[in-house]
């Protein structure tokens, strides 16, 4: 294929950014030609994005193809079987490097394990980094190396621990002269729906990189003076509103802290009740890979598990849909699932009484 040598491969998932990406900072050290790269997996079917996510990820991957463009590099996209896909990747390349940001869920904990080793013995560097918390999942624990299962203790032993420093930024990566083959459009990935149930989302939100900095700028700016207790009123546009940023990536938690701890230390933003709440939040998800990681059965079973002999009903399929639909006939329930609909998002203090009448008082399995 005539690729440069000494080819580096960044491997793009839930970290779509330029900024306080260690892969890429890894990748970009090496002073080597870069491929960027992202991939459709086909082979998961485990957990499938819905609707909204794929809306959301259509649009994030045009913001990073366009941050990259920038940056004097491209993004290259292909859809199959991850290792699959990879495998020809680096045949056709003969790359000598990959890295990728780690992932904390089970089945990601497996691939990239297989994939590291598998990688490592033909001779490919690998670099697994830690690029989306604050604190890895076994940095934070109790005596003996136990975990936490209590968010009050973890937050509180979280504090006493220095967390991983922001990435410098990446400002320019090396291309890789040679053509690629097997890559596929952004329209092939057919993430956009065909009925435009999407047409209030663009109003919403902003996805990529600059739409998450600008989220966090009107927070700190604008909402933080009164989130402590505005976050509780579904009404009041108090949130962060950050989660799908966080969750594609387009931002990371260690960006936020950073970002509080400036300007507390220039004085632009005051120590607080409500700056320690935001900041407990961010720990909260923290606390969700914590558990996450040191509890993988909880992706499918309770982490109590006195639990598992618990009595769910079973409820009738109209039932159902009218819960769904925001059709139940209580206004805060309603209101909510019609937010969902309308914008794939939902206060989170709603999302909390939306799923408690579901599972708590209409008995339906979680």
């Amino acid at each position: 294929m005539g690729t440069d040598k000494n080819t580096t491969i960044v491997w793009f998932r839930r970290d779509l950014r330029l900024r306080d990406n260690p892969a890429l900072h890894w990748a970009c050290n090496r002073k080597q030609p870069v491929i960027c790269i992202y991939i459709n997996d086909t082979d998961n079917s485990e957990w499938r994005n819905g609707g909204a996510s794929d809306w959301w990820l259509h649009h994030s991957l045009v913001s990073l193809a366009a941050d990259l463009k920038a940056a004097g590099n491209q993004l290259h996209l292909f859809s199959g079987g991850t290792e699959s896909v990879l495998d020809q990747i680096i045949d056709s390349t003969d790359a000598t490097a990959l890295a990728w940001n780690r992932r904390y869920e089970p089945t990601a904990i497996a691939l990239d394990t297989k994939l590291k080793t598998k990688y490592t013995d033909q001779g490919v560097e690998v670099a697994s980094c830690p690029g989306n918390l604050i604190h890895e999942p076994w940095k934070v624990t109790r005596d003996k190396d136990q975990p936490y299962r209590v968010f009050t203790a973890y937050w509180r032993a979280s504090l006493k621990r220095d967390g991983l420093p922001v990435t410098p930024t990446v400002r320019s990566i090396p291309p890789c002269q040679g053509k690629l083959t097997g890559k596929k459009s952004l329209s092939e990935f057919d993430l956009l729906p065909k009925n435009k149930w999407d047409s209030q989302f663009a109003s919403q939100w902003t996805p990529g990189e600059s739409g998450a900095a600008n989220k966090l700028s009107t927070l700190l700016s604008k909402r933080i003076g009164s989130y402590q207790l505005g976050r509780d009123v579904p009404s009041e546009p108090c949130t962060s509103q950050l989660s799908p940023h966080l969750a594609f990536g387009e931002i990371t938690p260690r960006q936020i802290q950073a970002t509080v701890a400036k300007k507390l230390s220039n004085n632009t933003l005051s120590s607080d009740d409500n700056v320690e709440s935001f900041l407990r939040e961010i720990s909260w998800r923290e606390f969700a890979y914590h558990l996450l990681f040191h509890f993988p059965h909880t992706v499918t079973q309770p982490l109590d598990n006195r639990f598992e002999k618990f009595r769910w009903r079973k409820i009738s399929q109209d039932k159902l849909e009218r819960w769904q639909q925001g059709q139940t006939g209580i206004p805060l329930v309603d209101a909510g699932m019609r937010q969902l609909w309308r914008t794939g998002w939902m206060h989170n203090r709603v999302r909390m009484v939306v799923a408690s009448l579901l599972i708590k008082n209409m008995g339906y399995h979680w």
